[in-house]
């Protein structure tokens, strides 16, 4: 994600928290019924490969050092 590099996953609940399908990754059925699906999907079509990759990568950016430190000085200054 902080790289803007696609994830391509499973779809599993202990992902869930960070990743959300369609919009910052791309999950597939976990017996991968459909990987071959997704991942075409992922190759010929840019825009898409690309809308979730910049998502991906703005989600990431809450999560970074300076954010975290950012939210914990606030909350420690009041």
């Amino acid at each position: 994600m902080a790289t803007k590099t696609l994830i391509l996953c499973p779809k599993s609940d202990s992902y869930l928290s960070l990743l959300k399908d369609g919009i910052n990754c791309v999950m597939f059925n976990p017996n991968m019924s459909n990987f071959d699906e997704k991942l075409v999907k992922c190759i010929e079509d840019n825009n898409f490969r690309k809308t979730i990759t910049e998502n991906a990568y703005k989600n990431i950016e809450k999560h970074s050092y300076d954010a975290r430190i950012a939210t914990l000085l606030n909350y420690i200054e009041g």
